[in-house]
């Protein structure tokens, strides 16, 4: 598990709030849930955290004033709607998922294995997703299952079985977590992963047979680091062969639904020639996983081209001269961003000390480029392993979490103290919030917030073409707010006249309300604050009558 606690005793102490970017949520001693789930639930209003002894409670995220004490610790999960409701998973070894209400402080019995495993875990590092599914890891049975909370129904696989397709030959593994994605959008799958020596697992979901298929027990083929001439490359994890075991990552679902495993990747590519001189360095690594066996080779990056994974980099170089730091991501839930946090042992040798204790954030584009950038400025000027106490040098760490829309993040620090005394802060990320539809309609993660408020719409003159017989306007929309709105970006034609229709529409939307038949994409992908775009609109109306129409300006990651 990612996830430890050690009882220590402690005094409070006042943080040098200048120190840390953002704004302190809960004073000392505090610390919140590990990077990969959101701490703060669905409406952005709560937040789920607890002190050094383990006693966790809610707080208003506005003012950190106290909502409700006994809280589930160390794990709990908010739902994707009701902010009065949490979901806690094999808490106190018991085989069962329960619910628990911050207003009446009770627990209730969701789905019971009790019969079918004696205790269940998810390694407390990963959420649940959008979809409402979640993973977890039986030990006793050597069982990896991903539940659809939705349905109540469980899907699994025991990883010892006598099936070959399935069969782990080194026996049961060392599993530290596990995770469940959403639906890839191009599979149609959910995939889980389980994070474990000898190897990392990956898994979909066979709905129709009621169980879980192996798909690759990724190997760390070229060009990562370590790369060795001897791995045969298929897939497996064999004996000798450097492998994907447990690293710090998270489920990441990009604009057009696909999902990837974000983790720090290090990329070792041997000299070739004075045109390709190779290189050694650690960046940031998206591993498409409906890429299956090439999960985990570069898409395109110095001559090694058609796997699935997406790298950017460096963050640190090779050569001795630099501090490493470890990371932690944490993804938000409804898609489009991670943020990750960087953890920087004190230098020995080294002169250079690159990430020193920084957030940066991540994520793709609507083209699946991704972005990268730094947020605020360093979460700490202590070291991770400068106090004498090793148990507390884990909390030194920021351990940085999104919120569910990827609006804003929550992170640890110790304000200097060497370890010592811990808060928990706030930062905005300045990014269009994602949103996910409350109704059936099981929609894919997207932004669908309208946006009017923020912007200006400026509608021209109608022009009649004669040659293709269509009536065209131009529209120049203008954001008008403080900040840029993130692509991809539409526009929604809503109550179009009965006498027209719109001839070069986009699509439609249905996984936003009001549904509208017409909506168009913004050529720009993202709109800078102050910045104007226009969007050409080209209607038919074979009537030639008046055109009539209301605008909505919607925006963010998925199906509009």
């Amino acid at each position: 598990m990612k996830f430890c606690v050690w009882l220590v005793a402690i005094l409070p102490l006042s943080l040098a709030s200048g120190q840390v970017p953002g704004r302190e949520v809960v004073p000392p001693d505090s610390l919140h849930q590990y990077s990969a789930i959101s701490p703060i639930s669905a409406s952005g209003d709560k937040l789920h955290f607890f002190d050094m002894h383990g006693d966790a409670s809610i707080v208003k995220v506005a003012d950190g004033s106290l909502i409700a004490t006994g809280a589930p610790y160390p794990e709990a999960h908010w739902d994707n709607i009701d902010d009065d409701l949490m979901y806690v998973i094999g808490q106190s070894s018991k085989p069962m998922i329960q619910t628990w209400r911050p207003s009446t402080g009770q627990y209730g019995t969701y789905i019971d294995y009790t019969g079918r495993f004696t205790s269940i875990t998810t390694g407390s590092t990963t959420d649940i997703t959008y979809d409402n599914w979640e993973a977890f890891w039986a030990p006793n049975e050597h069982t990896l299952c991903a539940v659809d909370l939705t349905a109540k129904k469980t899907y699994c696989i025991d990883v010892n079985a006598a099936d070959p397709l399935n069969h782990l030959p080194s026996g049961t593994p060392d599993v530290d977590y596990v995770a469940a994605t959403p639906r890839d959008s191009k599979s149609g799958l959910h995939y889980v992963l389980m994070l474990a020596n000898p190897a990392m697992g990956v898994f979909s979901v066979d709905e129709t047979a009621g169980v879980l298929r192996w798909v690759v027990r990724p190997e760390t083929v070229a060009p990562m680091m370590g790369l060795d001439g001897g791995q045969n490359q298929d897939g497996n994890c064999d004996p000798g062969e450097a492998c994907l075991t447990t690293p710090h990552g998270d489920v990441l679902v990009a604009a057009d639904g696909q999902v990837y495993f974000e983790i720090s990747v290090g990329m070792e590519i041997p000299w070739l020639s004075t045109s390709n001189p190779g290189t050694c360095q650690s960046g940031q690594g998206l591993l498409r996983l409906n890429a299956g066996l090439l999960m985990t080779k570069a898409e395109n990056f110095q001559g090694v081209t058609g796997g699935g994974m997406k790298y950017i980099g460096p963050d640190f170089s090779c050569g001795g001269t630099q501090v490493w730091s470890a990371q932690h991501t944490g993804c938000n839930r409804w898609g489009g961003h991670c943020v990750v946090s960087f953890d920087t042992p004190a230098p020995t040798t080294q002169t250079s000390i690159p990430r020193m204790n920084q957030l940066w954030v991540i994520g793709l584009d609507a083209s699946g480029n991704i972005t990268y950038s730094q947020l605020g400025g360093a979460t700490s000027t202590s070291y991770v392993n400068s106090n004498a106490d090793p148990n507390l040098n884990y909390w030194s760490s920021s351990r940085a979490a999104m919120s569910m829309d990827g609006t804003q993040v929550i992170f640890d620090s110790d304000g200097g103290s060497k370890g010592v005394h811990h808060a928990v802060y706030k930062i905005s990320t300045a990014l269009a919030p994602a949103f996910i539809d409350a109704d059936s309609k099981n929609c894919s993660p997207n932004a669908s917030l309208n946006l009017n408020a923020q912007f200006i719409t400026k509608r021209g003159g109608f022009a009649y073409n004669s040659g293709t017989k269509r009536f065209v306007q131009t529209l120049t929309i203008m954001n008008t707010g403080a900040i840029a709105v993130s692509g991809p970006i539409y526009l929604a034609l809503d109550d179009l006249s009965g006498n027209a229709s719109l001839a070069n529409s986009s699509g439609t939307t249905s996984c936003t309300s009001p549904d509208s038949p017409y909506i168009i994409a913004v050529p720009s992908g993202s709109v800078a604050a102050g910045q104007s775009v226009k969007v050409q609109l080209q209607f038919a109306d074979p009537s030639k009558a008046g055109i009539t129409y209301s605008t909505r300006i919607i925006a963010g990651m998925g199906t509009p």
